[in-house]
């Protein structure tokens, strides 16, 4: 169930990290140009796109290949394994720098979302980058980073286990709007209350996580 949840929220979120993509590549001059010569290489230059767009990977090596002035329609099947690796280091740092230097809050939240997702899936050994930017998604107010996070504490990626940490992050979202994490409360808040070294286990958590809002109070009584 776990993999199955992962997997629903990597498709989901797939989608909603091409409406950033959109709007900031429409902002950026074409350089260079590739238009496919013939009606079945502009078939296959769509289907190359469709692809790349269906996945983190593929969607850092957009990133990658807009900035480096290239058009977004072209055939994926034609990059040499040097160039696929090229145009992705290029899309990492055009989202890290993004990060630094964010046009607005949901634009600082994408980078990191987007780059959490890339390290946990494209390089399984590379788990450092991986939690560095769920916390850094995490310190800007993201519920998907906080539930990675909990994630990682739960099943040991990582990090120690530590069922605590895992609670004071599954809280956290809950308290930053994700449903999914209220309706775990609300369902089993009473079930885990009952068990007397399952209740010592949420106190702590609560204790963790109200100390952690405590140093974030904007990500929870912003007005704006």
């Amino acid at each position: 169930m776990k993999k199955l949840g992962l997997f629903i929220f990597t498709g989901v979120f797939c989608a909603c990290c091409l409406g950033g993509f959109f709007l900031w590549k429409n902002n950026q001059p074409k350089k260079k140009l590739y238009v496919p010569a013939d009606p079945l290489k502009e078939a296959a230059a769509a289907a190359g796109y469709n692809s790349l767009k269906s996945t983190i990977p593929g969607l850092v090596l957009l990133w990658g290949w807009v900035d480096d002035g290239y058009a977004v329609n072209y055939d994926s099947s034609t990059l040499t394994d040097q160039e696929k690796e090229h145009f992705t280091q290029v899309g990492l740092q055009v989202l890290s720098n993004k990060f630094n230097k964010p046009e607005s809050f949901e634009d600082a939240i994408y980078c990191c979302e987007v780059l959490a997702l890339f390290y946990h899936k494209q390089n399984k050994n590379d788990v450092k980058k991986y939690l560095y930017w769920n916390l850094k998604g995490a310190e800007k107010g993201s519920t998907n980073c906080m539930l990675m996070l909990s994630d990682a504490y739960k099943g040991a990626n990582g990090v120690v286990t530590d069922l605590e940490e895992s609670l004071k992050w599954k809280l956290l979202a809950a308290a930053a709007g994700d449903e999914d994490s209220k309706k775990w409360i609300k369902e089993d808040w009473t079930k885990w209350m009952s068990d007397k070294q399952a209740a010592s286990m949420m106190n702590e958590g609560q204790k963790r996580a109200k100390a952690w809002a405590d140093t974030h109070k904007d990500l929870f009584f912003n007005p704006l």
